[in-house]
């Protein structure tokens, strides 16, 4: 730390090159407010330049007057809460002067940095926090204002603006496709189309290799298309990309986007082989080796953008140059019962492709790894439990009705008591609540994990993952705050602990206080990243309103064939949550139903009520297109659902009595035109629905559909439900076009 905090110092010309300049006219002046300011954001002292307050004496010496170092020590005073203007003459006058001397000779930035830090000083602590922000949507590389505008934030109690400040300062990671998930979660939520296409599709080179979630990655553009009413996109996206790698994976969570695209547009209408860590140690040294050399080379001078590009390539490839992994395990306070090196190795490999969402092709994928893992000890206890658990948490399957799967679960129980260490037995036993529909109890035993081991990224993002399930906001955002804390920050995949942290904040639900969107929080959401954002410029043109062939192709293309080849139950929802939100905008979506997969053999599974009512859509939208091919299935499901409500043994059953026989009733009824007795379905349970799971932007698909059927009621009582739910839609997604035509569409059927 100290060498980063001294060596490589900005000078005026380093400052100017980052975009940052200063009006001081001292190159050491320059230099040590950079020592200062790594020196307090790294919470240490730099023992080479004397200590903080040493810096902060010699910055003054080298120039009194200088209008930023000034502006930064003073708000260092004003943030300490020590001392403010209404007691503190001295300080009074020091903060007009800074202020005065920047008009006088400070360029636009310091002005503001000065404005700012007055204002904290005398007690206006939102209208300082705004300034800041202010500076960081032309300037979000300026760690003073990122790291007054965070402990500003702590200060007002803002957890939400403290989190998204920092999201929007970041430059996005172009090889992290997750992070590309949340910042399209941000763009659509706030109705930021254009802005939406431009970046999925400029960036698409980069997040297109990404596992799973690339499907999921080109069902947000498509949606970004379908808000543009743009659906021909939207089925070329589904047909060339989510159908094909639909097909090609096998994954539920891919049918899963594919199924919810297609119901989306309805609703607008329309073994292991030879392994690379096997060669011998001079290909390892030439591929691994030099590549590791070379990055942590750059760190250490700093260069860290350069270090990055040199060991992102090889990030899963780091074991193949040896030492003991098992042992790195029980180094970070997270042992092993497996006797097998290369079982721990793979493991850590399997862990790291699974929460950075993306394949490492010299291990052939995660699948791949995870059957090398396997191999290597078939009785290893965490390593099972983490296969197995991925299988559940895919919610594809269930010990319910899997006897295969519970087999393997019971086994698992049995050996992780025989010789598993407590945290693996407490993972075992998780995993197995989990699978038997008991996720609340899942998600419990995950947190005890975490009390005792705050770094077991499994754990972490297993119970992310399910409260997310649950549509438990809170304990998303407040599970992953309060192991953060206890990280070091050397931790391997830190970054997407973090990555998780920001992502919550997208989706909390809207009666969370946390992710109320005042307007001084994070400038309301709705524009922050526009011009702060670098990665967004394009030479994509904008698509013209109510073109929808670029959803369309987006479907086609990409949505549909990776629910095909995925079989993820998350590609299914988007997918049939595209098609019929197209079919809503009027679109004619053709025999585009009939591509999705044969779901019949998941009517009984009931993992979770949010694939349920998917499923249930499927079936609903194929009778109008195969003229009743799946009436029996739909029947089935249907019949299952209401046995499965009577349990009291499960989560989901539980959610089944509260809202989900009710929305299911309500989607079909409005699939038979039913319109008025869908209103009197849906409308009170509305606020409750975030209960069954799922993003705020998949849970849209029923606001529509419920806005929707007010329009084509026939009973005042129910058409006169419009206004106001659109009102509630436009304040959770602004300038959302969609509202724009559904208000249009209302008034031309009930004018005033």
């Amino acid at each position: 730390m100290a060498a980063w905090c001294a060596e490589n110092l900005r000078d005026l010309e380093g400052w100017k090159a980052c975009g940052l300049e200063l009006t001081t006219p001292s190159n050491e002046c320059a230099k040590l407010f950079d020592g200062a300011l790594r020196q307090i954001v790294s919470w240490s002292d730099c023992e080479l330049l004397g200590g903080f307050l040493k810096t902060l004496d010699d910055m003054k010496a080298a120039d009194p007057k200088a209008v930023l170092p000034r502006a930064f020590r003073l708000g260092l005073e004003g943030l300490g809460t020590g001392t403010c203007t209404r007691v503190n003459e001295v300080f009074k006058n020091n903060l007009v002067a800074v202020c005065a001397d920047a008009q006088s000779y400070g360029n636009p930035r310091e002005q503001k940095h000065a404005r700012a830090v007055r204002l904290w000083g005398e007690g206006k602590k939102r209208e300082a926090t705004n300034i800041w922000e202010e500076i960081l949507l032309e300037y979000p590389t300026d760690l003073v204002a990122i790291k007054f505008a965070h402990d500003a934030y702590f200060f007002m109690g803002d957890g939400a603006g403290k989190r998204d400040s920092v999201a929007a300062a970041l430059e996005l990671n172009r090889f992290d496709c997750w992070a590309t998930h949340a910042r399209a979660h941000v763009m659509l939520m706030n109705g930021r189309v254009d802005e939406g296409i431009r970046f999925m599709e400029s960036t698409v080179d980069d997040w297109r290799p990404g596992w799973i979630i690339a499907t999921h990655n080109y069902w947000h553009n498509a949606v970004f298309h379908l808000e543009k009413g743009n659906s021909e996109a939207a089925l070329t996206i589904f047909e060339d990309e989510v159908c094909r790698r639909a097909n090609k994976s096998g994954s539920v969570l891919d049918f899963a986007d594919a199924a919810s695209m297609l119901w989306r547009m309805e609703l607008d209408g329309v073994d292991v082989g030879k392994r690379q860590c096997d060669e011998d140690n001079v290909k390892v040294s030439k591929e691994v080796g030099l590549a590791v050399c070379e990055g942590m080379a750059l760190y250490g001078r700093g260069k860290y953008e350069e270090a990055a590009k040199r060991l992102l390539p090889v990030r899963h490839e780091i074991y193949r140059i040896g030492g003991s992994n098992a042992q790195g395990w029980r180094s970070s306070k997270l042992p092993l019962s497996t006797p097998s090196n290369e079982c721990a190795k793979l493991l850590d490999a399997a862990v790291r492709q699974f929460v950075s969402w993306s394949d490492c092709e010299k291990l052939n994928g995660l699948d791949e790894t995870l059957r090398a893992m396997s191999a290597a000890d078939e009785n290893a206890v965490l390593p099972r439990a983490f296969a197995l658990g991925l299988e559940a948490i895919g919610t594809g399957v269930g010990a319910r009705t899997n006897a295969t799967f519970r087999e393997q679960l019971e086994k698992l129980q049995v050996d992780a008591a025989k010789y598993g260490n407590e945290r693996e037995r407490k993972h075992a036993k998780a995993v197995q609540q989990f699978a038997e529909g008991k996720q609340s109890a899942a998600a419990h035993t995950w947190e005890e994990i975490l009390k005792e081991h705050p770094t077991d990224l499994i754990a972490i993002k297993f119970a992310h993952d399910t409260y997310f399930y649950l549509g438990d906001a809170k304990m998303i955002r407040d599970s992953v705050q309060a192991v953060l804390p206890k990280h070091s920050g050397s931790e391997p995949c830190y970054r997407y602990s973090w990555a998780v942290c920001l992502f919550l904040a997208l989706e909390a639900n809207r009666f969370d206080c946390w992710a109320t969107h005042a307007k001084a929080h994070v400038l309301e959401m709705q524009g922050r990243f526009k011009e702060g954002i670098h990665f967004l410029e394009s030479t994509v043109d904008d698509w013209k309103l109510g073109n929808h062939e670029v959803p369309l192709s987006i479907f086609d293309r990409e949505i549909l064939p990776r629910a095909l080849k995925s079989g993820a139950m998350l590609d299914i929802v988007d997918t049939v949550s595209m098609l019929w939100r197209l079919e809503l905008e009027g679109v004619n979506v053709g025999d585009r139903w009939r591509k999705l997969p044969d779901l019949r053999t998941h009517v009984d599974d009931h993992v979770l009520f949010f694939n349920d009512i998917h499923m249930g859509e499927t079936f609903n939208n194929s009778i109008a297109l195969q003229r009743g091919h799946y009436v029996d299935d739909e029947q089935m499901i249907h019949r299952t659902l209401l046995d499965f409500a009577h349990s009291d043994e499960y989560d989901q059953a539980r959610i089944c009595r509260d809202v989900g026989i009710t929305i299911y009733k309500a989607m079909s009824q409005y699939s038979r035109a039913e319109y008025d007795d869908c209103v009197k379905s849906i409308y009170p349970i509305r606020d409750k629905i975030y209960t069954i799971g799922g993003s705020n932007a998949q849970r849209d698909l029923f606001t529509q559909t419920l806005i929707h059927a007010c329009i084509e009621s026939s009973q005042k009582e129910n058409f006169s439900l419009a206004p106001k739910l659109l009102e509630e839609r436009d304040s959770r997604k602004k300038n959302s076009l969609i509202n724009e035509r559904l208000a249009a569409e209302f008034r031309k059927r009930h004018p005033i």
